[in-house]
C-alpha cells in the first residue's frame, strides 16, 4: 500500500512538473466532459475545445452542441450555416427554409407580389437587380461570381479588375496600383522610403517610386487622389460609408450615379479609358464620381 501511495506521488509530481500535459491518474471525466491536457472539459460548450481536443472555434463562432456556430446578431437569425434577416430573406421569409415563389419578393416577414423591375433590371429572388453589373447574379439570375477570388461582374459577365488581386490564400483582395508591399504585382514590396503609386497614361499599374504623382498623397505609403479615392476621401483613412463614392474630396451619394446592387464594390475607373464599370456607363461632367476600385 505504502508503495502505490509513492507511486501515485511521483507520478503526479512528473505530471505538475510537465505541464500537465498528460491526464492525472486519478483524473474520470464524466460524460459530456473529457480530458483535454490534464483537465475536464465540456467538448459541447467549450470553444476551446469544441467537439473534441484542441478544436478552438473563431471569435465569429460559438460552440453548440460541439460544433463551432456562427454568432449572429441580435436582429438576424441563424439558418442553414448564415445570418439571415427573416423579415425580407427571399430564402428564408418569416423563418427558416420558407422560401418565396419568383414572382415574389419577401416584406415584413410575409411573401407578396413583387412589383414590376424599371427598365434595364430584372427580378431575382425578390429584388430588382441589373444582370450587367450584379455580383450575385451576372448574366443571369442566380449566377454569382465566386469561382475566382476578387472577380467582379462587369457588362454581365465575371472578371478580374485591373490591378486588384488576392496575394495571401484566404486574404482579402489588394490593388497593386498602391500596395506597398505587392507593389505592381503580388510580394513585390516597396523600399521603406518609397510609396507605391499607379500612373496608367505612363505604362504601369503600380510602381515603387521617391514621391507620389501629381494630383496624389501619400497616405502611409498608397498613394491616393483624395478628390475621388472612397477610402480616402479629402484625407488619408476618411473611408465613404457603403454605397457613396468620394466625389471633390467629399463622400456622397449625388455624384450622378451610385454603386449598383451587390456590386456596390466593382465600380472603378478603367485605366486609360476614362468611363467607368458596373452602375453606369460613363462618368459626370467632372470626372470626380468615378472611383479607381474598392472592395
Amino acid at each position: 500500500m505504502r508503495v502505490a501511495l509513492v507511486v501515485l506521488a511521483v507520478a503526479a509530481a512528473g505530471a505538475l512538473s510537465c505541464g500537465r500535459t498528460q491526464p492525472l491518474p486519478w483524473l474520470n471525466c464524466e460524460t459530456p466532459e473529457i480530458a483535454c491536457d490534464g483537465e475536464c472539459r465540456n467538448v459541447q460548450t467549450d470553444p476551446l475545445n469544441c467537439g473534441g481536443c484542441g478544436v478552438q472555434c473563431d471569435s465569429s463562432h460559438t460552440c453548440t452542441a460541439g460544433v463551432c456556430t456562427l454568432i449572429c446578431p441580435p436582429n438576424r437569425t441563424l439558418c442553414n450555416g448564415r445570418c439571415s434577416d427573416l423579415p425580407t430573406d427571399f430564402f428564408n421569409c418569416g423563418r427558416c427554409g420558407a422560401t418565396c415563389s419568383p414572382t415574389e419578393t419577401c416584406s415584413a416577414g410575409k411573401c407578396v407580389p413583387a412589383p414590376a423591375c424599371s427598365a434595364g433590371f430584372t427580378l431575382c429572388a425578390g429584388a430588382c437587380v441589373n444582370l450587367k453589373n450584379d455580383r450575385e447574379n451576372c448574366g443571369k439570375c442566380g449566377q454569382p461570381c465566386d469561382q475566382y477570388a476578387c472577380y467582379f461582374c462587369i457588362d454581365g459577365f465575371c472578371a478580374q479588375t485591373s490591378g486588384v488581386s488576392q496575394c495571401e490564400a484566404g486574404g482579402a483582395c489588394t490593388d497593386t496600383g498602391t500596395d506597398p508591399e505587392n507593389c505592381g504585382g503580388c510580394g513585390q514590396a516597396c523600399l521603406s522610403t518609397q510609396v507605391c503609386d499607379y500612373a496608367p497614361d505612363a505604362g504601369y499599374q503600380g510602381k515603387c517610386l521617391p514621391r507620389c504623382e501629381p494630383g496624389h498623397r501619400n497616405c502611409n505609403g498608397s498613394c491616393a487622389d483624395l478628390q475621388t479615392d472612397a477610402r480616402n476621401c479629402g484625407s488619408c483613412g476618411n473611408a465613404c460609408p457603403p454605397c457613396t463614392v468620394c466625389s471633390a474630396g467629399r463622400c456622397t451619394a449625388n455624384a450622378g450615379f451610385l454603386r449598383c446592387g451587390h456590386s456596390c464594390d466593382s465600380l472603378q475607373l478603367r485605366p486609360g479609358v476614362g468611363v467607368c464599370s458596373g452602375c453606369s456607363t460613363a462618368c459626370g461632367p467632372s470626372g470626380q464620381a468615378c472611383q479607381r476600385c474598392l472592395y
